[in-house]
C-alpha cells in the first residue's frame, strides 16, 4: 500500500494481491483510528466476498460473482472499533466486462489492479460497535448516549 496524509485525510493507493479489508483496519490500527469515514473508493478488485444482510434470519447471505476482475466503481463504509480492534463496514458497486452492476456488504476482495480510497479520520472522537438484540448486528454506539427507544 502507498499512503500519504495531510491533516485528517488519507489517501490510499492498493496494490496487487493485497486484501482491502486488512489493508484498511490495519491502517486504522497502526494509525490509531478511531473512527473514519471512507469517502471515496474506485479501482478494480477480483475475488470478491460480497453478502447480504437477511433480518428475518439474521445471517448474512452469500452473493456470488464471476471470477476474475471486476470494476470497483464505488466503495463507500465507515471504520470503527469492535471488540478493542478496528472494524470495517462497507458496501461497494462493482462493475463487470459488460457494464453490468452488482453490490452489496463488502466481506472482502484481492487487489486486482489498484484500489484507490480517501478516508476522513476523526481522532478525537471515538465511535464504536455494540451488539443490537433487534437485528442481530454489532452497530454504532455513541459513547455517553443512550440509545433512543424509538
Amino acid at each position: 500500500m502507498k499512503m500519504t496524509r495531510r491533516g485528517n485525510i488519507y489517501f490510499l493507493a492498493l496494490e496487487p494481491g493485497e486484501s482491502v479489508r486488512e489493508e484498511i483496519e490495519g491502517l486504522a490500527a497502526r494509525q490509531a483510528i478511531k473512527t473514519g469515514i471512507i469517502d471515496h473508493g474506485i479501482g478494480a478488485v477480483e475475488r470478491v466476498q460480497l453478502a447480504y444482510y437477511d433480518l428475518q434470519t439474521r445471517k448474512y447471505l452469500s452473493i456470488s460473482l464471476p471470477e476474475g476482475g471486476q470494476e470497483l466503481v464505488s466503495l463507500q463504509g465507515n471504520i470503527a472499533w469492535k471488540d478493542k480492534k478496528p472494524f470495517l463496514h462497507a458496501h461497494v458497486s462493482l462493475g463487470d466486462r459488460d457494464g453490468l452492476t452488482r453490490s452489496g456488504h463488502l466481506v472482502d476482495a484481492i487487489v486486482h489492479v489498484t484500489v484507490e480510497l480517501v478516508i476522513l479520520t476523526f481522532h478525537s472522537l471515538e465511535i464504536g460497535r455494540e451488539y443490537d438484540e433487534r437485528v442481530g448486528l454489532p452497530l454504532w454506539n455513541f459513547p455517553g448516549r443512550e440509545r433512543s427507544k424509538n
